[in-house]
Order: C-alpha cells, then structure tokens, then sequence
C-alpha cells in the first residue's frame, strides 16, 4: 500500500502540482485518509519521501552511466548532464516554485544535490580527457560552470517566467557543454 501511495501522490503531482489535499489523494486510491495516515504521518513526510526517493535515483543513475563501459565518455557526460527523474514531470514550471516555497526543507535536498553530487561529472571529464574525447580543460572550472548552469536551471523564479521547460533547458545545457555554441561543430 505504501508503493501505492507514493504512485498515486506522484501521479496526481503530475496532474495537479503539489496542491493536492489528502483528501484528494484517498479518493484516488479509494480509500480513507486513515490508511495514508497508517504509512505516513502527514503530506510533508511524503513529499519528503518522494524527494529522497528522487534524489536516490539521480545518485544511482549517476552511477550507473559513470560505470556503463558501453557508452563512450561524451555519451555518459550528456546522459549525466541531462539526468532527470523518471516519475516526477518536471514541464509543470510551478512544480519547482512550489516546492521552494511549500516545503523548504525538501527544496534544500534538491539544493544539496545540485551543489554536492559531480564527482561522477568529474571523473567522466577526466576519464574523456585521457582518452582524447575531450580537450585539456582544467576540471573544476567546468564542473563549477556545470554547477551554476544547474542551479540557473532549476531556479523557480527563471522557470516560470521562460517559455522553456526544464527539460528543454537541462537538453540545451547539455548540449552546449558538450558542443559549444558554434554552428561549425554539428
């Protein structure tokens, strides 16, 4: 019943945004709210939940690219640069707004992970350098630049004043990193 209510609450943040009462959400799953308050105490430990859940899943997948020996290093750098949950649909621009502005603490999880978690970025850079994949650039820098274009990214503020998803954006970051700007390396 738990998994069935982290799909169902995922599917109506899906639909709804993060304004969703648990009344709401028992009715989808046909039930009462007593049994969501059974596995979990309230909707903030379940968007807590949730978030940890997507956080744990950017790490893995991280992992998983870093490790893939079938891809070759700007393959597993833009795999890893465009990385984004699988359940939670990240086109609703207000999803990020309201998780700053409605759960605080969990906006700082995603804040964490943009700030802490590139060392798999790190060593695929490294890793494409020694092969020749990538020109001699000093790593941090990069990486540093990576950060600020994430953080750039998933601001809310940015986000609901572009006509841009943050889908398209992550893509477009991606690919500029990987390509640069000129027309003369398509």
């Amino acid at each position: 019943m738990r998994e069935r209510i982290l799909r169902t609450a995922q599917e109506l943040i899906n639909r709804q945004g993060l304004k969703f009462t648990m009344a709401v959400l028992a009715a989808e799953l046909g039930t009462s709210k007593r049994t969501f308050y059974e596995y979990f105490e309230s909707k903030e430990q379940l968007i807590s939940v949730m978030v940890d859940e997507v956080v744990a899943e950017i790490k893995e997948s991280q992992q998983a690219i870093y490790h893939n020996k079938s891809l070759t290093n700007a393959q597993k750098l833009e795999l890893a640069l465009t990385l984004l949950p699988k359940g939670i649909h990240f086109n609703d621009r207000r999803l990020m707004a309201d998780l700053k502005r409605f759960f605080p603490d969990e906006w700082k999880k995603i804040e964490q992970l943009l700030h802490e978690e590139w060392g798999a970025i790190a060593a695929i850079i490294a890793a494409g350098i020694d092969t020749g994949e990538f020109r001699n650039v000093h790593i941090a820098t990069v990486v540093q630049m990576m950060k600020g274009a994430s953080f750039a990214l998933f601001d809310p503020d940015f986000l609901t004043h572009t006509d841009n998803s943050l889908v398209e954006g992550v893509r477009a970051m991606g690919e500029v990193f990987l390509k640069g700007l000129s027309a003369e390396s398509e």
